[in-house]
């Protein structure tokens, strides 16, 4: 359940991105360009977390929210190069914080 709610709110930091974009300086689009990959890289390592819940693989989880927890530090990251304030900082720390949880979980595979 955990791993669908944070797939639910990388959904919502994606539809609100594509908001954020649309009123963005050019450097802060870049970034925001590079934040949606990174949030697709995201909803790709929940998937392969949900198979590996189904193997009851506490690694693969655990990697995946691991992945998952770098690819929000590297969007706000971005926001650090170009010196600008991060309009999915708010998403990003609530998924860092659900990746802990899921990472938490696994434990009790």
């Amino acid at each position: 359940m955990q791993v669908d709610a944070f797939a639910m709110r990388t959904e919502a930091a994606r539809k609100h991105l594509t908001e954020a974009v649309k009123t963005a300086t050019p450097k802060a689009a870049k970034a925001l360009d590079l934040c949606d990959s990174l949030y697709l890289d995201v909803e790709d390592n929940l998937g392969a977390a949900r198979r590996a819940i189904g193997f009851k693989d506490a690694v693969t989880i655990r990697a995946m929210m691991g992945m998952a927890a770098q690819d929000m530090q590297g969007c706000d990251e971005q926001f650090r190069k170009v010196g600008e304030k991060n309009p999915m900082d708010h998403f990003n720390r609530s998924l860092l914080e659900m990746s802990e949880i899921c990472r938490s979980l696994s434990n009790m595979i």
